[in-house]
């Protein structure tokens, strides 16, 4: 099961920056991200929001597409529904795990100008990971459901 964590930043490219760098601990295997999503808030008031694609989705595409390829040369329709399937249900695994669209919206609205937020879907295994990445920028946990222990970690490691 992962955990929630959700990051205020007083700047707009915040938390952008937090997040390429921890999709690059990501591709070196430290650290595992089931969802993700970036807010900002650019001086003007306009929102952007980008909500990316989890691993797990990305993974039952490509398995649903291999496997629909592979049994579409033996039984033409039916290999279009197995691999249909497939990547439904392979996708749909990680499906819990996903940051809500609602949370985010809530916490969008109440951003300032000039700022953003980091929304992450994370197992609670990768938190020393995942407050490595987070030291070298200034912001707060806005919520979390990680233990309040951890929770204080990460808010030390942003200050």
């Amino acid at each position: 099961m992962s955990e929630l964590v959700a990051i205020a930043f007083d700047r707009e490219d915040d938390a952008r920056a937090a997040l390429a760098e921890m999709r690059v601990l990501e591709g070196e295997g430290a650290l595992k991200l089931s969802d993700s999503a970036v807010v900002a808030k650019d001086p003007d008031g306009t929102l952007h929001v980008k909500n990316e694609v989890s691993s797990g989705t990305e993974t039952g595409a490509v398995v649903g597409a291999a496997i629909g390829l592979l049994t579409s040369f033996l039984f033409p329709v039916a290999g279009a529904v197995v691999g249909a399937a497939a990547g439904a249900y392979i996708g749909g695994k990680v499906a819990g795990d996903a940051v809500d669209d609602g949370f985010v919206k809530d916490v969008a609205d109440a951003l300032k100008p000039g700022t953003s937020a980091l929304f992450l879907m994370i197992p609670a295994s990768d938190a020393a990971a995942l407050r490595a990445a987070l030291e070298p920028y200034e912001g707060r946990v806005y919520q979390t459901t990680l233990s309040e222990e951890l929770k204080e970690t990460l808010d030390r490691a942003l200050r």
